[in-house]
């Protein structure tokens, strides 16, 4: 019975991933280089993890993507950044399973 409670909370208490709210802090700021940037991080972040290389570069560009069509259909606020940093750091993990 533990194992199975073990396999379903475990997940949600992994450290957050400190590249992704800079990298959303960034493109909401409208910084320049930002894509450049977290390619850069992702490559980075690859290497000392000992993951696929360019996977979190990946990630890190479809989340700049998205962010720019949700700012082309409404503006940002706090609350919406903190919703999609949350949301794509459960799927960043979930990402980097699949390789």
């Amino acid at each position: 019975m533990k194992i199975k409670i073990l396999k379903v909370v475990i997940p949600f208490f992994y450290p957050i991933n400190l590249i992704l709210p800079a990298v959303v802090y960034w493109e909401i700021r409208e910084e320049k280089n930002v894509a450049l940037w977290a390619f850069f991080a992702g490559i980075i972040t690859d290497l000392f993890a000992g993951r696929i290389l360019g996977a979190s570069s990946l990630f890190y560009l479809g989340i700049i993507a998205l962010i720019n069509v949700i700012k082309i259909r409404q503006k940002l606020n706090f609350v919406s950044a903190v919703i999609i940093i949350l949301s794509a750091d459960f799927l960043y993990e979930w990402f980097l399973r699949l390789f």
